[in-house]
């Protein structure tokens, strides 16, 4: 994929995340039902009881499950998370994503995906707890980690220092720039949890709200996860050419290893033989054809 080498604003991002999400919307759907599908029939079928009983007895069997739920279910986030990046990077990279190989690649690193997914919650948490401010400049500094463990294998302590770096010295825009995102999946939650809520819900017995619940949790899921992570994705590009002055046919030739073609002089210059300089490559974001 030739893109020009600048930074986008803030409507080019959104817009470009739009577009991949768009064209990718079948493989992203594929990722996000494989993994979380199956934890949230799990977790409707082994929902554990209250842990303390009519008496007040504490019930260890309960707390137990409740754990294991728990885990399993931000092992399956954050697998979901990784593997829709993995894709969402490919196409931006020029290549075509496949949900089996983008899973396989998250299953491949999942541990740092979770070690930094432990890192980045309990200190963001931390820091929103006890100082505020510093928790949310932690929240914005680590922001893109995932991406840089995906597109960089990186480990997590080294994905979210590299994340701090990139994002240094821009950290209000890239506030925003989440601020906004997390508004419009706020709004896709508001009206589609509630009308499927208002369906589903509607006159449903104690026994059918549980499962009208695990129907709207797996629908929102695959709406918004896809879409914070097209969004994370295409401002970690972003950064990396803010920052670095990076092209993505230099970051696509950095991943696969390939020799990067001979870049084009700028038209400031010339060119060294007195031929016309190459036309200016095409433009980001990425749009839909046709």
């Amino acid at each position: 994929m030739a893109v020009e080498l600048r930074p986008l604003g803030v409507g080019e991002k959104l817009d470009a995340a739009f577009s991949l999400y768009r064209r990718n919307f079948g493989t992203l759907i594929a990722i996000v039902a494989v993994i979380v599908i199956p934890f949230q029939l799990l977790n409707a079928l082994l929902s554990p009881d209250p842990l303390f009983d009519s008496d007040l007895e504490f019930n260890g069997g309960a707390l137990f499950m409740l754990v294991l739920l728990t885990v399993l279910g931000f092992v399956a986030n954050t697998l979901a998370t990784g593997s829709a990046a993995k894709a969402i990077a490919d196409d931006y990279l020029g290549e075509t994503p496949n949900w089996l190989d983008s899973i396989q690649y998250g299953v491949d690193r999942l541990w740092p995906l979770v070690l930094g997914s432990i890192l980045f919650g309990i200190s963001v948490f931390v820091g929103l707890i006890f100082f505020v401010i510093p928790g949310v400049i932690l929240w914005v500094s680590w922001s893109i980690w995932v991406a840089v463990v995906i597109v960089e294998d990186m480990s997590a302590t080294g994905a979210l220092g590299r994340s701090n770096r990139l994002v240094k010295g821009r950290r209000w825009p890239v506030f925003g720039y989440f601020i906004l995102i997390y508004l419009i999946v706020w709004l896709i939650t508001a009206i589609v949890g509630g009308l499927l809520g208002a369906v589903l819900l509607g006159g449903a017995e104690p026994g059918q709200v549980t499962v009208a619940g695990t129907v709207v949790g797996i629908v929102l899921a695959l709406f918004t996860t896809p879409f914070v992570v097209a969004a994370t994705v295409v401002l970690y590009f972003d950064q990396r050419v803010r920052v670095e002055a990076f092209d993505v046919d230099l970051l696509a030739s950095q991943i696969s290893g390939t020799p990067l073609p001979q870049a084009p002089i700028p038209e400031e210059f010339g060119s060294l033989d007195g031929e016309e300089p190459p036309e200016s490559p095409q433009a980001f974001p990425p749009t839909d054809q046709g």
